[in-house]
């Protein structure tokens, strides 16, 4: 199973969270997020689980469009 994450943006109303955000996950890797507090690493999570609204860019998971799914569709 591969991820792709691309251009992705997470906001909290007007306060701009995550800008442009783009990697790629492949078949077998295993990848840590770490930043200081308050850098995103939280927002980032919500955003690829569809856990946040207010997300702009692509998420893909084996070449299937993530984005705009509700998180418990997503689980499934």
């Amino acid at each position: 199973m591969s991820l792709k994450v691309s251009a992705l943006s997470a906001a909290y109303g007007q306060a701009q969270v995550l800008w442009d955000v783009n990697f790629e996950v492949g078949d077998g890797q295993v990848v840590g997020i770490l930043g200081r507090n308050g850098a995103g690493k939280t927002t980032l999570l919500r955003a690829l689980c569809g856990l946040h609204s207010n997300v702009r860019g692509r998420v893909m998971l084996d070449d299937v469009d993530m984005a705009g799914r509700p998180a418990n569709e997503l689980a499934r």
